[in-house]
């Protein structure tokens, strides 16, 4: 049987897109510029904070969405003969 891995592709596109947004949108002067109270942080490095959690949960959703067979979860979504196998 031959597994499509067509799934994968938008999960591994928003990590590649987070992980190149927060180098690219941390240059600009706006962010530069910024400081945040109470926190050693200034507006480059949250944003680049913020951009690799958003890139560790979205690999977290791709392991997640990984871990449940989608064989399993199309047939029983398609026939009842199949649900007794749960």
């Amino acid at each position: 049987m031959s597994k499509s891995w067509a799934w994968i592709t938008p999960y591994i596109c928003a990590i590649l897109a987070m992980l190149l947004a927060g180098p690219l949108l941390s240059n600009l002067a706006v962010a530069q510029s910024i400081s945040i109270p109470y926190v050693p942080l200034n507006g480059s490095h949250a944003i680049r904070l913020i951009a690799n959690l958003l890139a560790l949960a979205i690999l977290w959703t791709l392991a997640f969405a990984a871990s449940f067979p989608r064989s399993r979860i199309h047939r029983t979504s398609l026939s009842p003969q199949y649900r007794d196998d749960l």
